[in-house]
Parts: C-alpha cells; sequence; structure tokens
C-alpha cells in the first residue's frame, strides 16, 4: 500500500459500532496525553493536526481495509471492485488478482458477529445494531449506553 504518514484521502469515517466504540474509549483511556493532538475538522476527529491517526493501533476495521481492493455488492445484484486509486494507480481495475479481493458483505458480517456477541457480553444486545460517533467517544467522554461496556474486563 503506498500510504504514507499524513495520507487522510480516506479519513471520512463519522461512527462505529458498540463493539469498536468500547475498544476506542478503553484505549484511549490507557493513553497518557489528554487532547491526543487531535483537530476538529471536516474528515475524522481522530486526526491529528499532522493529518496522522490518533488511534492507529486500534482503528476501526472500516479505516485497516480502506484502499485495498474490495469487492461490493450493487442493489441489482452486481458485483463492482472499488480501491483507492493511489494503492492501484498502475494497475487496471480488472488486472487485480482475485486473491488480493476482499468481500466487502463478509467482513462486515463479520463484524456485526461480533458486535453481538460483544452486546451479549454486557446484556446490552438492543445496542447491537447502533452507531456512535466518533465525537462522542475520548478519554473522559462515552456514550452512556457503553459506560457498563468500558468496564468488561
Amino acid at each position: 500500500m503506498p500510504c504514507h504518514r499524513g495520507c487522510s484521502e480516506c479519513c471520512l469515517l463519522e461512527s462505529v459500532c458498540a463493539l469498536e466504540a468500547s475498544v476506542i474509549h478503553c484505549t484511549l483511556g490507557k493513553k497518557t496525553t489528554s487532547s491526543h493532538g487531535l483537530t476538529k475538522n471536516e474528515r475524522c476527529v481522530f486526526l491529528t493536526s499532522c493529518g496522522d491517526c490518533g488511534i492507529y493501533d486500534f482503528r476501526p476495521l472500516i479505516c485497516r481495509s480502506h484502499g485495498l481492493a474490495m469487492k461490493r455488492y450493487e442493489a441489482d445484484g452486481s458485483e463492482t471492485v472499488h480501491h483507492c486509486s493511489l494503492a492501484f494507480s498502475n494497475t487496471p481495475r480488472d488486472a487485480i488478482p482475485a486473491a488480493l479481493i476482499l468481500d466487502e458483505n463478509l467482513i462486515t458480517q463479520n463484524l456485526m458477529r461480533l458486535n453481538l456477541a460483544f452486546c451479549m457480553s454486557i446484556d446490552r444486545t438492543d445496542l447491537g445494531d447502533r452507531r456512535f460517533l466518533l465525537e462522542d467517544i475520548s478519554p473522559g467522554l462515552l456514550p452512556p449506553e457503553l459506560l457498563q461496556a468500558s468496564m468488561v474486563k
């Protein structure tokens, strides 16, 4: 991947599932600095003023898969392959080997299964289909619905 420090072309995420919100909150709480150098901007709230990811080591799954060739299923049932134009700039879309193309539906289904298992473990299955805004997640602030989750060991 040609991504480099400061590249934030795909950093547009606004919300995450309960599992990812809890992971971000709990890990941020263990950091030693409180501001993390984050700035409010039109991109992800966890981008630092230098354009770095403030939660890189524990970033959400979608952030980990950005740029990779990803098979998507359209409403009409057709399949399309999407990827970062910088990642495959010298490779025509139809020349990407099938073994390098991830299945977006499969990844999403597995994340949602893990999320539901997490919600069941904290006895909050009602949170299984909720999204949590990244701007509401910080070392000292977590949506009330997930306060109990932050205590899960």
